[in-house]
C-alpha cells in the first residue's frame, strides 16, 4: 500500500507563476487552481496511491513566528490574482474527497513530516510531493522525496548527493548555514561546504559544537563561537514536528466522484484546460 502526501501551496504556487495570465471566460484567474488540479491527476496516475492527503499552510502565524519574529519576514505580498484561487483549491481537495491537514500553529511541513513518520509503517512507500528541499529531512528506508514537476524519486543517497549531508541532518546544516529562503539566520560565513564537513566529521551540530577546538578554518571556527546560541535556534527553526495528531490511516484512502469533479470543473470554466 502506497501512500502520497501532496504540498498544496508548494504546487499551487509553481503552477500560478508559471500560468498567472490564465483566466476563464469570466475574467476570473484560474492559472494556479488549473495547475493545481492537474499536477494532482499526474501523481495519482503516476503513483496511483491506496492514500493519498493533502497538507496547507493556514496562512497564520506559526510556533516558529513566536520563537523568532523574523522567520519569513523576506516573503512578499500574495499576488492579488492568487487570493481567489485559494477557495478554489479547497473545492477541489474537498471534491476530490482528499483529507486537509493545516492549522494548530503549525505549518504544512510538521503535518507532512507527522504524517510521513505515523504511516511509514503501515505502507510499502511513501511520497512526499514538494518543491521544498526542507522536506528531504524525511527521506530514510520507504519514504521519498519528489518534485512533482520533474517527478524524480530522491532516494537517501541522492539526498546526499544534492544537499551534502544525510536527509536526517539538514535540520543541523541549516543550523549551521541557515537558510535564506524562511529567513533561518544559521552562523554568519559558515557556508554549505564547510558545514557539511563538520558534519559528515561529527554527525549533528551538537557534535561540531563539542568538538570546537578542532574545526577547520580558524576564521569559520571563529563564527561559530561567538554565535551558538543562533546556530542552535536555526536548527529548531529547520526541525519538523513528526508527532502532531492525526486520525487512522483509512480515512486517507483515495477515493472521489468523477461527476461532482466534472461539475466544479464546469462551474469555473475550466474545460478546456484540465487533463484527466
Amino acid at each position: 500500500m502506497d501512500l502520497v502526501i501532496l504540498d498544496g501551496f508548494s504546487i499551487l504556487f509553481r503552477n500560478f507563476f508559471g500560468m498567472s495570465s490564465l483566466y476563464n471566460s469570466e475574467g476570473l484567474p484560474i492559472g494556479g487552481a488549473v495547475g493545481f488540479l492537474n499536477t494532482i491527476f499526474k501523481v495519482m496516475k503516476k503513483y496511483r496511491p491506496d492514500y493519498i492527503c493533502i497538507a496547507l499552510d493556514s496562512g497564520e502565524k506559526t510556533w516558529r513566528h513566536n520563537l523568532y519574529s523574523d522567520y519569513k519576514s523576506n516573503r512578499k505580498k500574495t499576488p492579488e490574482d492568487l487570493i481567489p484561487q485559494f477557495p478554489i483549491i479547497h473545492e477541489m481537495c474537498e471534491t476530490l474527497n482528499l483529507n486537509i491537514f493545516k492549522g494548530g500553529e503549525c505549518e504544512a511541513d510538521d503535518w507532512i513530516g507527522s504524517i510521513s513518520k505515523k504511516y511509514q509503517s503501515n505502507c510499502s512507500n511513501v511520497v512526499v510531493c514538494s518543491c521544498d528541499k526542507d522536506l528531504m529531512q524525511l527521506v530514510e528506508n520507504n519514504v521519498f522525496f519528489v518534485n512533482p514537476f520533474k517527478f524524480q524519486k530522491m532516494y537517501e543517497e541522492d539526498v546526499v548527493e544534492k544537499m551534502g549531508v544525510s536527509p536526517n541532518q539538514i535540520p543541523d546544516l541549516f543550523g549551521l548555514t541557515g537558510d535564506a529562503s524562511d529567513c533561518i539566520p544559521g552562523v554568519p560565513n559558515v557556508g554549505a561546504k564547510t558545514a557539511s564537513s563538520w558534519l559528515n566529521e561529527f554527525k549533528t551540530l551538537e557534535g561540531v559544537i563539542d568538538n570546537l577546538g578542532h574545526l577547520k578554518p580558524l576564521s569559520r571556527r571563529g563564527s561559530l563561537s561567538g554565535n551558538i546560541e543562533q546556530a542552535h535556534l536555526s536548527k529548531t527553526l529547520a526541525t519538523l514536528k513528526l508527532d502532531l495528531d492525526l486520525p487512522e490511516i483509512h480515512d486517507l484512502k483515495t477515493n472521489y466522484d468523477k461527476d461532482l469533479l466534472l461539475d466544479l470543473i464546469r462551474k469555473y470554466k475550466m474545460e478546456k484546460h484540465i487533463r484527466f
